[in-house]
Protein backbone atom coordinates (compact mmCIF):
# COMPACT_ATOMS: atom_id res chain seq x y z
CA UNK A 1 0.00 0.00 0.00
CA UNK A 2 0.93 3.62 -0.46
CA UNK A 3 1.72 5.44 2.81
CA UNK A 4 1.50 9.22 3.14
CA UNK A 5 3.16 11.19 5.93
CA UNK A 6 3.68 14.80 7.04
CA UNK A 7 6.34 15.47 9.66
CA UNK A 8 5.91 19.19 10.44
CA UNK A 9 9.34 19.56 11.97
CA UNK A 10 9.69 16.08 13.45
CA UNK A 11 12.66 13.80 12.95
CA UNK A 12 12.78 11.41 9.98
CA UNK A 13 10.71 8.24 10.09
CA UNK A 14 12.70 5.02 9.70
CA UNK A 15 11.16 2.71 7.07
CA UNK A 16 12.70 -0.73 7.56
CA UNK A 17 12.08 -3.64 5.20
CA UNK A 18 12.20 -7.30 6.29
CA UNK A 19 15.59 -7.59 4.51
CA UNK A 20 17.01 -4.87 6.78
CA UNK A 21 17.10 -2.03 4.25
CA UNK A 22 16.44 1.30 5.96
CA UNK A 23 15.13 4.48 4.35
CA UNK A 24 14.85 7.76 6.23
CA UNK A 25 11.57 9.46 5.33
CA UNK A 26 12.86 12.98 5.77
CA UNK A 27 11.32 16.12 7.16
CA UNK A 28 9.83 18.35 4.52
CA UNK A 29 8.35 21.24 6.53
CA UNK A 30 8.98 23.63 9.38
CA UNK A 31 7.80 22.77 12.90
CA UNK A 32 4.06 23.00 13.41
CA UNK A 33 2.82 26.37 14.65
CA UNK A 34 5.86 28.54 13.89
CA UNK A 35 4.20 30.43 11.07
CA UNK A 36 0.41 30.51 10.62
CA UNK A 37 0.73 30.72 6.82
CA UNK A 38 3.08 27.71 6.54
CA UNK A 39 1.96 24.96 4.16
CA UNK A 40 2.85 21.41 5.12
CA UNK A 41 4.01 19.01 2.46
CA UNK A 42 3.19 15.33 2.45
CA UNK A 43 5.64 12.66 1.46
CA UNK A 44 4.72 9.20 0.32
CA UNK A 45 6.30 5.78 0.06
CA UNK A 46 5.26 2.27 -0.85
CA UNK A 47 5.03 -0.23 1.98
CA UNK A 48 5.04 -4.01 1.75
CA UNK A 49 4.09 -6.84 4.08
CA UNK A 50 6.49 -6.97 7.03
CA UNK A 51 7.81 -3.42 6.69
CA UNK A 52 8.34 -1.51 9.92
CA UNK A 53 7.93 2.22 10.44
CA UNK A 54 9.59 3.77 13.49
CA UNK A 55 8.61 7.26 14.66
CA UNK A 56 10.50 8.77 17.59
CA UNK A 57 11.24 11.99 19.43
CA UNK A 58 14.62 13.63 19.93
CA UNK A 59 14.65 12.51 23.55
CA UNK A 60 15.91 9.18 22.19
CA UNK A 61 18.64 10.70 20.00
CA UNK A 62 19.93 13.41 22.36
CA UNK A 63 20.70 11.61 25.61
CA UNK A 64 23.02 12.82 28.37
CA UNK A 65 26.17 10.78 28.82
CA UNK A 66 25.84 8.69 32.00
CA UNK A 67 29.56 8.97 32.83
CA UNK A 68 29.73 12.74 32.37
CA UNK A 69 26.60 14.51 33.63
CA UNK A 70 25.86 17.71 31.77
CA UNK A 71 27.34 16.46 28.52
CA UNK A 72 25.44 14.96 25.62
CA UNK A 73 26.20 11.53 24.23
CA UNK A 74 24.13 12.34 21.17
CA UNK A 75 23.74 8.89 19.61
CA UNK A 76 21.81 10.67 16.89
CA UNK A 77 19.76 9.08 14.17
CA UNK A 78 22.47 6.58 13.23
CA UNK A 79 22.76 5.23 16.76
CA UNK A 80 19.01 4.93 17.24
CA UNK A 81 18.61 3.43 13.76
CA UNK A 82 21.15 0.71 14.66
CA UNK A 83 19.30 -0.10 17.89
CA UNK A 84 15.92 -0.27 16.13
CA UNK A 85 17.34 -2.35 13.28
CA UNK A 86 18.82 -4.86 15.73
CA UNK A 87 15.33 -5.53 17.12
CA UNK A 88 13.21 -5.03 13.98
CA UNK A 89 12.85 -8.57 12.72
CA UNK A 90 11.00 -11.54 14.03
CA UNK A 91 9.94 -10.35 17.46
CA UNK A 92 6.57 -9.01 18.44
CA UNK A 93 6.20 -5.23 18.29
CA UNK A 94 5.72 -5.07 22.07
CA UNK A 95 8.95 -7.00 22.68
CA UNK A 96 10.85 -4.94 20.10
CA UNK A 97 9.51 -1.70 21.59
CA UNK A 98 10.56 -2.66 25.12
CA UNK A 99 14.01 -3.82 24.00
CA UNK A 100 14.65 -0.69 21.93
CA UNK A 101 13.67 1.65 24.77
CA UNK A 102 15.69 -0.32 27.33
CA UNK A 103 18.78 -0.16 25.13
CA UNK A 104 18.32 3.50 24.15
CA UNK A 105 17.56 4.87 27.61
CA UNK A 106 20.73 5.31 29.61
CA UNK A 107 20.08 8.50 31.55
CA UNK A 108 18.25 8.93 34.81
CA UNK A 109 16.38 11.09 35.44
CA UNK A 110 14.79 11.44 32.05
CA UNK A 111 15.57 14.95 30.76
CA UNK A 112 13.36 15.00 27.66
CA UNK A 113 10.34 13.20 26.25
CA UNK A 114 11.20 9.77 24.92
CA UNK A 115 8.54 8.54 22.54
CA UNK A 116 8.76 5.61 20.17
CA UNK A 117 5.94 4.41 17.90
CA UNK A 118 6.40 1.23 15.86
CA UNK A 119 4.03 0.27 13.04
CA UNK A 120 4.30 -3.05 11.20
CA UNK A 121 2.61 -3.51 7.81
CA UNK A 122 0.52 -6.68 7.53
CA UNK A 123 -1.27 -8.25 4.59
CA UNK A 124 -4.99 -7.52 4.69
CA UNK A 125 -5.69 -11.25 4.79
CA UNK A 126 -3.38 -11.67 7.82
CA UNK A 127 -5.16 -8.87 9.69
CA UNK A 128 -8.61 -10.47 9.37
Amino acid sequence: PRVQYALAGHLPIFHITPSGAVTDLANQSLPLGLFPEESYLCGDTIASHGDLFALYTDGLTELPHPAAPGTARQPGHDGLRAVILSHAGGTSLAAAHSAILAQARTADPQADDQTLVLVRVLDRSAAN
